[in-house]
């Protein structure tokens, strides 16, 4: 029997940043959607279920917050399982991020060793898979 790999949903435009980091994570035992868009992770989202989100909110703040909002609406404390990258490392960014209710904000450019960190992190202190 294979071990479990938890499921993350990657949300990133930039091919640049998404294609190396979703191999990376995936050689770090994860299992990895990726979505360019709020639309699109709004749809996996419905049709699957996910461990945690990791979302580029820097490319599109607006599609980042939306899709941020969706969630705090409609998945019970899954916003608590999202680990937000961002460009735009300045501090109400991350303050803002924080107050909606998100796991961990990390700086881009993102070293993947960081980010496993985090999602591992969030992982533990939620601790069972939700939608």
């Amino acid at each position: 029997m294979m071990p479990y790999r938890p499921r993350i949903l990657l949300v990133e435009r930039d091919d640049s940043v998404g294609t190396p980091l979703r191999a990376g994570l995936e050689l770090n035992g994860f299992d990895v959607e990726t979505s360019e868009d709020d639309e699109g992770a709004i749809e996996r989202m419905a049709e699957e279920k996910f461990d945690a989100l990791v979302i580029d909110v820097g490319l599109s703040r607006r599609g980042g917050l939306v899709l941020l909002e969706h969630i705090g609406r409609n998945v019970h404390d899954f916003l608590k399982r999202i680990v937000v990258i961002s460009g735009d490392a300045a501090a109400d960014v991350t303050r803002e991020m924080k107050a909606i209710g998100v796991c961990d904000v990390l700086p881009k450019p993102v070293h993947l060793d960081t980010i496993i960190e985090a999602i591992r992190e969030c992982l533990k202190l939620t601790s069972s898979t939700v939608h």
